[in-house]
């Protein structure tokens, strides 16, 4: 059995990483190396979740985005919705990267534990000793990426990148906590170089795994 591989990416919206992801995903199929995407927020379209927030919103509709921080403070709403988040995150985490990882897959992840902590400490206000403490839980109870990247990009640029981004003074505050809770074994993108660029430094990276595991790499 092939040796199973995590690579993932975390950072802020537009800092590139559904872009480098999925051509690494690509990359990697090219090499005959069976790899599968993973975008960690898919479950914030479910159908619970949509009913959570828009009772939230006393019915009004909207989108998912758009409701971001709108749940009442230490409400029961907000409470409820946030275990559905964790519970659906295990859930994505048991058969979309355990199961597959055992069975000798290559998973490349779009967000991964820190994007889920961050979100909850941007929405719903939480002190660093209970961001710190969720995302150490949530580490504890993933599988470990083999290489996890940060892609990092100022605001500036990330805003040019993406439309539906709602303010620049959220998302330089979201950039702060992404600062704030990178990881030293994190290896640290310049989102701001060209994609080739970009490109080539992560297949730099996943050779060198890959041949470390055992993989063999057409040259």
């Amino acid at each position: 059995m092939k040796k199973r591989i995590l690579i993932c990416f975390t950072g802020i919206d537009g800092s590139g990483k559904s872009t480098l992801s999925r051509t690494l995903t690509e990359r990697l199929e090219k090499e005959n190396i069976e790899a599968r995407y993973l975008w960690w927020f898919s479950a914030e379209n479910s159908l619970i979740r949509r009913t959570i927030r828009l009772f939230a919103r006393n019915g009004t509709p909207g989108s998912i985005e758009n409701d971001k921080g709108k749940l009442p403070k230490s409400s029961l709403i907000q409470k409820l919705y946030q275990y559905i988040v964790l519970l659906d995150y295990q859930r994505q985490t048991i058969f979309s990267v355990w199961l597959p990882l055992v069975l000798g897959k290559t998973i490349i992840c779009d967000r991964y534990v820190h994007d889920i902590a961050l979100s909850f400490t941007k929405e719903f206000k939480y002190p660093e000793v209970k961001t710190r403490k969720m995302i150490s839980t949530l580490l504890k109870l993933s599988p470990k990426p083999d290489i996890f990247f940060f892609v990092d990009v100022p605001v500036e640029v990330a805003m040019q990148r993406k439309n539906d981004i709602p303010s620049i003074k959220d998302h330089e505050e979201l950039k702060i906590l992404y600062s704030n809770f990178v990881k030293d074994e994190m290896i640290v993108l310049d989102g701001t170089k060209s994609l080739d660029e970009l490109n080539d430094m992560i297949w730099i990276y996943v050779q060198n795994h890959l041949k470390t595991s055992g993989e063999n790499l057409r040259e």
